[in-house]
């Protein structure tokens, strides 16, 4: 090997390191691809392939670094240099009233600048860059010690393992699962025979603290970027510094706005109350800060939350129905799951009429019978599950629902494993999970 052929090499790297990360932006941050699928998958294979013949060239950043190979043997610790302290919940406009008049006392002023932004339903979670090049990543955990995460982090592709500019500063994030991928990741669990994930946020927390990242970049995870920890960046107000961060290209979130007092924050909130729905992420309330730094600073924070912050959260969606009838359905890989049939009621925007009792250890935990009334919600607004049974309306005529010993669609026998909490038709052929196969 030539001086000539290893500068060649190093300069070629660097291009399809460029070439890569600015397509992975456009495409899992802009969502606006300007390469298909198959091309960026030839940059990636050059990349890799000019990786192994040049070793000594590849760098932490690099893009084909995103998934380490073998997983963990355990978590470490991470100090937070900066306590990452949760917020103070409020429920109603009232309560957003009231934390206005604190905030008036504590500054002396009359009108107030407030920076709203969607609160994003997932896991908080500090990002550490320097000189550029993202170093670690870690839990929140108590607020003052979270566990490390880097090499989950890594696999997320919206986040760049580099940035534009030679800078040392600590990010803050939330990690969380879209709707669709929340769908899938359950669905496949289903048909393992485990226990489906109640809402994205425990799926996003589930996946973070894998000590595998096989199984977290599996997981599709996705990052918001919200705010600094440490930094010395000369900015003067909080949605400046989103701004800054997006001219970076990290995936900051665009509804975020400027409100000029309580009232536009209280139209911001009812804004999304209904707005929400039509997100393909979950978000679980607004966050609302005061915009100024100079202002943050001088009210500063209690043991356990900014005083110049506010978490206003929306209420869950729930509803009460009477079950029909409980059935079982056959998945893809034999799974038979209990399927409670409801009496029609619209919920968070649409119409629900069945919801999965997933096993027959949660039907006899939630202790659900034929005729009872019960209360319903999406579970992350997405999935219906049932919540718990309304006792006090029973009549005496409910009837208990006992697993089938045997197919409902081909008849053959059902076996439950030791391990496993679901039971399985064991038959290849049988017809429902022939079409379930087609139709994954």
């Amino acid at each position: 090997m030539t001086l000539d052929q290893k500068q060649a090499a190093g300069q070629r790297l660097e291009r399809l390191r460029e070439l890569i990360n600015e397509h992975n932006y456009r495409y899992h941050v802009l969502d606006n691809p300007v390469i298909s699928d198959l091309e960026f998958d030839r940059l990636m294979k050059e990349l890799v392939e000019l990786e192994q013949r040049f070793p000594e060239l590849l760098t932490p950043d690099s893009p084909s670094q995103r998934i380490g190979g073998q997983p963990l043997p355990a978590f470490t610790t991470v100090a937070h240099k900066i306590p990452m302290l949760g917020l103070d919940n409020v429920f109603d406009e009232n309560g957003l009233k009231e934390f206005h008049q604190r905030i008036q006392r504590g500054t002396g002023l009359d009108r107030i600048d407030y920076a709203c932004e969607l609160k994003i339903d997932g896991l908080a979670v500090s990002l550490q860059y320097e000189q550029g090049r993202f170093t670690r990543g870690s839990t929140r955990g108590d607020g003052f010690t979270g566990e490390d995460i880097t090499h989950n982090i890594k696999t997320i592709k919206q986040l760049p393992l580099s940035l534009p500019e030679n800078i040392t500063v600590e990010l803050r994030g939330e990690v969380y699962i879209s709707r669709a991928d929340f769908e899938q990741v359950n669905w496949q669990r289903r048909q393992a025979g485990e226990a489906p994930f109640a809402n994205p946020r425990n799926a996003a927390a589930g996946s973070v603290r894998q000590l595998d990242p096989r199984i977290a970049a599996g997981r599709r995870l996705k990052i918001f970027i919200y705010g600094l920890g440490e930094h010395s960046l000369a900015v003067e107000n909080h949605l400046e510094i989103l701004d800054y961060l997006e001219k970076f290209k990290l995936p900051v979130n665009p509804y975020r706005d400027l409100c000029r007092g309580i009232n536009e924050v209280q139209e911001y909130c009812r804004q999304w109350q209904e707005g929400r729905l039509q997100l393909p992420y979950e978000i679980d309330g607004v966050v609302v800060k005061i915009n100024s730094l100079q202002l943050q600073g001088l009210l500063g924070y209690t043991a356990r939350s900014p005083r110049w912050a506010v978490a206003y959260k929306y209420a869950p969606e729930e509803a009460t129905t009477r079950v029909r009838d409980i059935i079982v359905s056959v998945g893809r890989t034999g799974t038979v799951t209990p399927v409670a049939i409801l009496e029609p009621v619209q919920i968070s925007g649409s119409t629900v009429g069945r919801a999965s009792l997933h096993n027959e250890d949660i039907l006899a935990e939630k202790e659900v019978m034929i005729g009872d009334h019960v209360v319903i919600r999406k579970a992350g607004e997405i999935i219906p599950e049932v919540v718990r049974v309304v006792k006090e309306l029973r009549t005496g005529s409910e009837c208990k629902f006992i697993m089938p010993g045997s197919c409902p669609s081909c008849g053959a026998k059902i076996h439950r494993f030791p391990e496993e909490v679901a039971r399985r038709c064991l038959n290849p052929s049988c017809p429902a999970q022939v079409v379930e196969r087609l139709v994954h």
